[in-house]
């Protein structure tokens, strides 16, 4: 379980890297569609979402880590 979270957690970190490079890029002139990283904005907002309410639903599934809001979205969305 341990090692689940860790890629997920790198897998968000690898997204994140990509967003940071798309925007410098799109900054410096280099990315001259804007649609790269309001794109690369939308996936690393889903990854993000998707880590938050994976680790209420699975990793952490004994006691509360997380803000009691997560807890809430988590119970709406997986119907537990």
């Amino acid at each position: 379980m341990g090692e689940a979270m860790q890629l997920h957690a790198l897998v968000n970190l690898g997204v994140c890297v990509a967003l940071v490079a798309t925007t410098a890029g799109a900054r410096a002139g280099f990315i001259a569609d804007n649609r790269t990283p309001a794109a690369t904005l939308g996936v690393a907002g889903a990854a993000t979402t998707l880590l938050v309410v994976r680790m209420q639903l699975v990793y952490f599934e004994y006691g509360t880590y997380a803000a009691p809001v997560v807890r809430t979205v988590a119970d709406l969305l997986g119907g537990a």
